[in-house]
């Protein structure tokens, strides 16, 4: 009896610090969301007296009405999420063939293939911005949202590579070897029976594309000089001054940004969870 009340107490000691634990990483996570809002509704004058407040009191909305009026925010927008959800478009499409490709058959050059597209996460990215620059001006590329989805996706697409091929890795091949006997092509084995199955990985990676270039800055300052063409990043760029930086309308929209990006985390982070475990695992 002894033993099992000390058991008992140990597990509901492990189950607190757990709680502490999570409750902890929720505030060290939350708080700079928590920072950003509480800035963008302060005055002004009151952000730069020390010490700094962490409640806005009377919160103003200035900051986002000066925003929405006078910069348009909701054209950085717009061209965030046409780059944002092309990259992760043609992200996902590369990554599920080359994925599969390296998980499932074995030809000359497999494994020298995968190590190359592993190297390449090794690059940074001021290492070929010049020989993609030059590359897309003779494309004609400079100044469009094709090259900077091209630009994002050589970066997430390698990732994105791995993480199904430890996914597909993770599936049976019996099922494979069922749809072949039943008259099924690669194709149709990929799309009809394989894929239905590494769905949550397919979406992991697809966040994964979706939040790279929904953040990205070097690329798109680097190829995109038209105002028209700004992305959300380089929007926020443009609020910083020599002499004077409105940090209030900064955080504003700032938030504003941040805010889509959150929800569609929210929504989707069960799959996101579940499709990195089983790649990190398995690949």
């Amino acid at each position: 009896m002894q033993s099992l009340m000390i058991l008992g107490r140990t597990k509901t000691r492990d189950r607190i610090l757990l709680y502490l634990a999570v409750v902890s990483a929720c505030v060290l996570v939350g708080f700079p969301v928590y920072w950003m809002f509480v800035t963008s509704v302060q005055d002004q004058a009151r952000l730069l007296t020390p010490p700094p407040a962490f409640l806005a009191v009377p919160p103003r909305v200035e900051g986002y009405s000066a925003v929405v009026k006078e910069f348009p925010i909701w054209t950085w927008m717009r061209n965030s999420l046409i780059v944002a959800l092309g990259s992760t478009a043609f992200s996902v499409l590369f990554s599920i063939l080359s994925g599969y490709s390296l998980s499932r058959f074995k030809y000359a050059g497999n494994s020298f293939f995968g190590l190359l597209i592993l190297v390449t996460q090794m690059l940074p990215a001021t290492l070929i911005i010049i020989p993609l620059y030059i590359m897309f001006s003779g494309l004609k590329l400079l100044d469009t949202f094709q090259g900077l989805i091209i630009a994002n996706c050589t970066f997430s697409l390698p990732l994105c590579t791995w993480t199904l091929k430890g996914y597909f890795d993770s599936l049976p091949k019996e099922l494979e070897e069922a749809a072949v006997m039943d008259g099924c092509s690669t194709l149709g084995v990929l799309f009809k029976v394989m894929l239905p199955l590494a769905i949550p990985a397919v979406v992991a990676v697809a966040v994964i594309s979706f939040f790279a270039a929904w953040d990205e800055y070097m690329f798109a300052s680097t190829f995109i000089s038209d105002p028209a063409k700004w992305v959300g990043t380089m929007g926020l760029a443009a609020f910083k001054g020599e002499m004077y930086t409105p940090w209030d309308r900064v955080m504003a929209a700032a938030f504003i940004f941040t805010v889509p990006a959150i929800l569609f985390f929210v929504v989707l982070q069960r799959y996101i969870v579940s499709g990195l475990t089983v790649g990190a695992v398995k690949g």
